[in-house]
């Protein structure tokens, strides 16, 4: 499970990484769908960076290191990210409905992450 749950997240990270690096290029989702500070430049590194990250993770499976200490650290990261994106989802003006259900999504997803891969680590 503990190797499953860390892959999940950097399946995760690929497809949002691809949702946002495509709507940049395509203009279905960009700038214009949240507030500032997501230029298509911020969204674009953004995207670029998901896909280190879900590498990261990756590499992390294929050379059996999850240990409790990498499984609670991903979950902290993943809760953490999902109150930046609730507090500025809550406190910005300027999300299109797009945007909003992307950052929502996004949300929910990433405490999901955090509950499986808390779980995971409890479990052995």
């Amino acid at each position: 499970m503990r190797k499953a749950v860390i892959m999940l997240d950097a399946g995760f990270e690929v497809i949002l990484a691809t949702v946002l690096l495509m709507g940049v290029a395509y203009a279905d989702i960009d700038n214009r769908d949240f507030p500032a500070p997501a230029s298509d430049l911020v969204i674009a590194l953004f995207a670029l960076a998901l896909y280190v990250l879900a590498l990261i993770l990756a590499t992390l499976v294929k050379n059996e290191t999850i240990t409790d200490t990498v499984l609670s650290a991903v979950a902290a990261l993943n809760a953490a990210f999902a109150v930046v994106l609730l507090v500025w989802l809550l406190a910005a003006n300027g999300f299109s409905p797009e945007g909003r259900v992307v950052t929502w999504v996004t949300i929910v997803a990433l405490l999901a992450l955090s509950g499986a891969q808390t779980v995971a680590r409890i479990r052995r």
